[in-house]
């Protein structure tokens, strides 16, 4: 909805905002088209239009929160986390030590994982994101292969989180699969408790 044509006594106020002189209040024009009076005292109306534009009309206001946005965040939050990958890793790698083998799988997949989150923000990931790199890239795995993935993706995450680029691990609540070998045992120790639970015949 646009905002009401500025009066030249009015252009200094706040999009949506105007003067009623018949009541002799301010008026906000809400987001649903109904006009609110929000009282008589110009510097507490300017303060309330603006906070609620900025809330209800991000697209149309400038406000710091934007600007730190557009900057890509305080920490770098708002950039992509592929952007973040390389020193990331460099830190796991000196912290963990891991050996050559587990470093070469740790480098394949940290392209891949570069690649799908080349345009996602670090601090917008969520466990949506999760499940669509495991479908991408790992659908047809093993279940210990796709746990292993999970658990690299929150290796990340956490150190992610360290910096102040995300705000929670969403890999952490991601379902881990169940080996077939522990599907079996599951199934085993299910029918011993079945057997054990059902009613000797008394003869």
């Amino acid at each position: 909805m646009a905002s009401r044509p500025r009066r030249k006594e009015f252009r200094h106020l706040p999009d949506f905002l105007y003067f009623d002189k018949s009541v002799k209040q301010y008026r906000l024009t809400l987001t649903n088209g109904l006009r609110k009076c929000i009282g008589a005292d110009k510097a507490k109306a300017i303060a309330i239009a603006r906070e609620y534009n900025n809330i209800m009309r991000p697209e149309k206001c400038v406000s710091v929160n934007s600007l730190i946005i557009d900057s890509g965040g305080q920490y770098g939050e708002a950039l992509p986390l592929s952007e973040h990958l390389d020193k990331l890793f460099l830190r796991i790698t000196n912290d963990e030590k891991p050996s050559d083998s587990t470093l070469s799988n740790w480098v394949n997949d940290l392209e891949r994982i570069k690649i799908f989150f080349k345009d996602i923000p670090a601090n917008e990931i969520s466990l949506e994101h999760v499940n669509g790199y495991i479908n991408e890239y790992h659908a047809d795995a093993s279940a210990n292969v796709q746990n292993r993935k999970v658990s690299f993706l929150k290796k990340i995450f956490s150190y992610a989180m360290d910096e102040s680029l995300m705000f929670d691990n969403p890999a952490e609540r991601k379902k881990m699969k169940k080996s077939r070998w522990e599907k079996n045992v599951e199934d085993y120790l299910m029918m011993i408790f079945l057997k054990l639970e059902r009613p000797q015949n008394l003869g």
